[in-house]
């Protein structure tokens, strides 16, 4: 919790207090969706008690990545999810350069509050989508080569 500071008026102490408890919030209904179950954009958005912003900016952030970052970075950075104000080449600062966030909002707070989420469930749902594809796609040609070793051993 922060600690009040003196040059700073009620107003804006209430205000601070407000957006820590917003992040509080947001991280325990996160804690909580991790629990388990079918991970669809309705049941995240309802067990994170997301707004309408939140929503749509959550929207945008699953459109940005399964349009631009997911064709060209197939694998997330180690470091990806280190927010440094001071570096403008790593991922966050491609994060906020493509992603524009509501006037008023600061964007740290949006990055760890629900940035990183929906990147990080966004990438999964590619990720095993594309998985699953190739699971698909070679499937019949595991089972011909399959069946052509066994009847070759046959005979």
């Amino acid at each position: 919790m922060a600690s009040r500071n003196p040059h700073q008026s009620k107003d804006e102490y209430i205000a601070q207090m407000e957006k820590e408890l917003s992040k509080l919030r947001g991280e325990v209904a996160v804690a909580r969706a991790r629990g388990g179950g079918k991970k669809t954009k309705a049941n995240i958005i309802k067990t994170t008690c997301m707004n309408q912003k939140d929503v749509m900016l959550t929207e945008r952030i699953w459109t940005f990545c399964k349009e631009y970052l997911f064709p060209r970075i197939k694998f997330l950075p180690k470091d990806w999810k280190v927010y440094d104000r001071s570096n403008q080449t790593n991922f966050a600062a491609l994060m906020e350069m493509h992603i524009k966030i509501d006037e008023g909002d600061i964007f740290e707070d949006e990055w760890y509050r629900i940035i990183i989420d929906a990147t990080n469930s966004k990438y999964i749902d590619l990720r095993c989508n594309v998985n699953n594809h190739i699971r698909d796609t070679f499937k019949g040609e595991y089972s011909m080569v399959v069946w052509y070793v066994i009847i070759v051993i046959i005979t």
